[in-house]
């Protein structure tokens, strides 16, 4: 698989030569062939390499906001495959960021079942123990002990993140989950 396809995750099935672009974009290359030309760019004109990293190293680091990007579009989207599959990529090249565990997390519990839910928690906890200040990660770990109907657990992480964060704009929905945990 090569670069291009890595970041854009047609390793997961997507036939870029199927992918059919919106009219808006009718007069710009077609999405292989725009995946050939980078793939052929970076075989030849950004092997050098610097300080210690290739080019595709360097294209790799900077195209990570991308990725993560992408994952909370496809998030908010419902894609939840596609989000996932981008919070995986994006926490292979990163695997100590909180916003990466977060965005992962997110997908997992958006999902709705209770198995699945369940595979949030390691990765709210990893958010957690990496910034400790990050509240929308105490949020989503207190929601996801409440749907899972952990309420002690889920009224202490609420409360983290009503203390973190005490002028969030979601204060009233959160203190109303916290109010149904006693």
């Amino acid at each position: 698989m090569g670069l291009i396809d890595g970041l854009l995750g047609h390793a997961s099935g997507v036939d870029a030569a199927k992918v059919q672009a919106p009219l808006f974009y009718a007069t710009h290359p077609r999405l292989s062939e725009r995946i050939a030309t980078y793939e052929e760019m970076l075989r030849t004109e950004f092997r050098e390499r610097r300080g210690g990293m290739t080019n595709a190293a360097v294209f790799r680091e900077k195209t990570s906001r991308v990725v993560i990007d992408s994952a909370w579009m496809d998030l908010r989207a419902g894609r939840f495959d596609a989000a996932r599959q981008s919070g995986e990529r994006y926490l292979a090249r990163k695997p100590n960021d909180a916003r990466g565990h977060y965005v992962l997390a997110e997908t997992l519990r958006q999902q709705g079942e209770r198995a699945v839910a369940l595979q949030a928690i390691p990765h709210y906890l990893k958010a957690i123990a990496v910034d400790r200040s990050y509240s929308d990660a105490h949020k989503g770990l207190g929601l996801v002990h409440f749907q899972l109907g952990e309420k002690p657990q889920a009224r202490r992480a609420l409360e983290t993140y009503l203390s973190i964060s005490p002028q969030a704009n979601d204060r009233a929905y959160i203190e109303e989950y916290i109010r149904l945990c006693r």
